[in-house]
């Protein structure tokens, strides 16, 4: 079950990020491709937040889809398990765009305060 690890993963940037503070809501990310079970995950990260300022946080988790690209033509296309191709033109030449993410968005904190992931070259 590797979900047990994502969510220790996942406690510990909640935990950096609380800074001690009690912990309301965290909105998670979690692309097709991690092959989470969300059930698995939150039972797994209640059993990890145990004791914590997370323990009682309500957790929102967003699916995000795999989304690929194809280095011929260009065509953008949602996916599912490899192997994959291009639906447009065949090629095998395709990059995933989007499906692999797993990332902290936002955390409330019992004060409040939301804080948001923040993203890099302006994505």
């Amino acid at each position: 079950m590797h979900e047990m690890g994502l969510a220790q993963g996942i406690l510990q940037v909640v935990l950096d990020v609380a800074a001690g503070q009690k912990v309301r809501n965290i909105s998670l990310l979690v692309g097709n491709q991690q092959m989470v079970a969300p059930g698995s995950l939150e039972f797994s990260f209640r059993l990890a937040a145990e004791g914590t300022e997370a323990a009682d946080a309500v957790i929102a988790m967003e699916q995000v889809p795999t989304t690929l690209r194809c280095r011929e033509c260009g065509a953008e296309a949602e996916a599912d398990l490899p192997p994959w191709s291009c639906r447009q033109c065949g090629a095998i030449e395709v990059e995933m765009l989007s499906g692999d993410e797993l990332s902290v968005e936002a955390v409330e904190l019992d004060s409040g305060q939301i804080i948001r992931r923040r993203r890099d070259n302006g994505s």
